[in-house]
């Protein structure tokens, strides 16, 4: 009866010795190559009727303002500033809360945290932005 088990057990164990050396040569097998489907064509050539780009244009883009005011628990930083006529200021909330930036022409503009608000002067001015009683004078220049 030992013999028998004995038996027994060396044929489950070369059973699933076979089973497992299958599955390892399936395994081993190299996938089929895959194919593709042509779909559409891209164009690789830039449009006549676009003109090519100049160092400025690139850099003008990257650079979308050229002033940043910050406001602070402490109010504006910078205090005051001065540009030329044409250039942005970016203003930038970095208190913890929601702040109400009021414009020279009384437009409100609601800032969360890390929020912020463009300004361009089209002329030559002086104009004052508030946010509560802290303020900030940015005069233009030509």
């Amino acid at each position: 009866m030992r013999s028998f088990f004995w038996l027994l057990f060396v044929l489950i164990a070369i059973a699933v010795l076979v089973g497992i050396a299958d599955v390892v040569q399936t395994a081993l097998q190299p996938l089929a190559p895959a194919s593709f489907q042509t779909i559409g064509t891209i164009s690789t050539t830039f449009p006549q009727d676009v003109s090519v780009p100049t160092a400025y244009d690139q850099s003008a883009a990257q650079i979308p303002f050229q002033y940043l005011v910050s406001y602070t628990t402490s109010g504006f930083s910078p205090s005051s500033l001065s540009i030329h006529a044409g250039e942005t200021v970016r203003f930038v909330n970095t208190t913890a809360g929601q702040i109400v930036l009021v414009s020279p022409d009384d437009q409100t503009y609601a800032l969360s945290r890390g929020a912020y608000w463009e300004f361009t002067a089209g002329n030559a001015g002086s104009y004052t932005f508030h946010v509560g009683n802290a303020n900030i004078t940015v005069i233009a220049v030509q």
